[in-house]
C-alpha cells in the first residue's frame, strides 16, 4: 500500500513539474512584437534583429512633433512594399514581418531618418 501511495505521489509531482514547461513552450510560440519609437528625425531603436512572424509597431509620441511616416525601401524578394500615413502625434503603424532577410525603412520627409530590421530564419 505504501508503494502505491509513493507511486501516486511521484506521478503527481512529475505532472506538476511539467506544467511550467508546457506553459513556457506555449508562451514562446505566441507571436512576438517589438515597438519602435518614431521621434523627431530618428527611429528608436534604429536597428533590430527579430525572428520571423514578429510584429513591428511604430509608435508616434502623444505630444505633437514633426510629421513622419514609415516607408519600406528595401525588402526580401516577394515582400510587398508598405507605407504608413503621415503623422505628427498619437499614431501607430504595424506590420508583421513574415519573410527572413533585410528590411530598410525610411521617413520620406527626412532622408536621414532610417532604420534596418534583420529577420532571422
Amino acid at each position: 500500500m505504501l508503494k502505491k501511495r509513493i507511486a501516486v505521489a511521484c506521478t503527481a509531482l512529475a505532472l506538476t513539474a511539467m506544467v511550467p514547461v508546457a506553459l513556457t513552450r506555449a508562451q514562446s510560440s505566441l507571436p512576438k512584437s517589438k515597438v519602435v519609437k518614431v521621434r523627431d528625425n530618428f527611429f528608436y531603436p534604429d536597428s533590430l534583429t527579430v525572428p520571423k512572424e514578429t510584429k513591428i509597431i511604430w509608435r508616434w509620441p502623444r505630444s505633437p512633433g514633426d510629421v513622419h511616416d514609415v516607408y519600406l525601401t528595401r525588402r526580401p524578394n516577394g515582400v510587398k512594399r508598405f507605407h504608413s500615413e503621415l503623422a505628427a502625434s498619437d499614431y501607430s503603424f504595424a506590420r508583421r514581418l513574415k519573410k527572413s532577410g533585410q528590411y530598410t525603412m525610411v521617413c520620406t520627409i527626412h532622408a536621414e531618418m532610417s532604420m534596418k530590421v534583420k529577420v532571422r530564419r
